[in-house]
């Protein structure tokens, strides 16, 4: 059915030329090419008879296609989202004056294939709740400094503190701190 009306709308007479159907769905395309470039290509009201006569021209125009064209009928391609990170897009950031930090992150490494390079090591003091701005902003920039490219995602590997004044340890590291994000009450954030 298509061909025949790739056929008949390009005045192709494919009936009795024996020609696969690949060659003659290849030869569409220069075919509607000289219907659009009739002045330039002088092809206009063409039958295969007719390119079969002129074969120098038309032989030149059907390998630069065929070779070149998009293939009609190529298996469709899908191309999925990534469903997970790769251990290289990863990065664990530890406490080294935390030993249960120190621990968590070698075994975490050890467990997901993370490179070495990815293990960012810090110090602050570990128990209290709440860490000062001051504190955050510059263990931040040492973490910005320190992470190797590609990461999309940190590992915190300690359990205190787990606040920077009122915002939590991990928005602030995945966000930035910003005051906007702390809420008195039940309030938009």
């Amino acid at each position: 059915m298509i061909l025949n009306w790739v056929a008949k709308d390009l005045r192709i007479n494919v009936v009795g030329q024996g020609l696969p159907a690949e060659l003659v769905l290849r030869c569409a395309i220069p075919c509607v090419l000289c219907i659009i470039f009739s002045k330039q290509l002088d092809c206009y009201h063409v039958s295969m008879t007719t390119m079969l006569i002129k074969p120098l021209r038309f032989f030149a125009v059907l390998l630069l296609f065929y070779f070149y064209s998009v293939d009609v009928l190529a298996e469709p391609v899908v191309a999925l989202p990534k469903a997970a990170l790769d251990p290289s897009e990863i990065a664990i950031i530890v406490n080294d004056r935390d030993e249960l930090s120190r621990q968590t992150g070698e075994y975490y490494r050890k467990q997901r294939n993370i490179p070495l390079n990815n293990l960012i090591h810090i110090s602050f003091k570990p128990g209290r709740t709440n860490m000062p701005i001051a504190e955050f902003h510059r263990i931040k920039r040492q973490v910005d400094e320190a992470t190797p490219l590609g990461v999309q995602a940190y590992v915190l590997t300690w359990l205190k503190p787990y606040r920077v004044t009122c915002m939590s340890i991990t928005s602030a590291f995945a966000f930035g701190f910003n005051q906007d994000y702390c809420a008195q009450g039940c309030k938009t954030t």
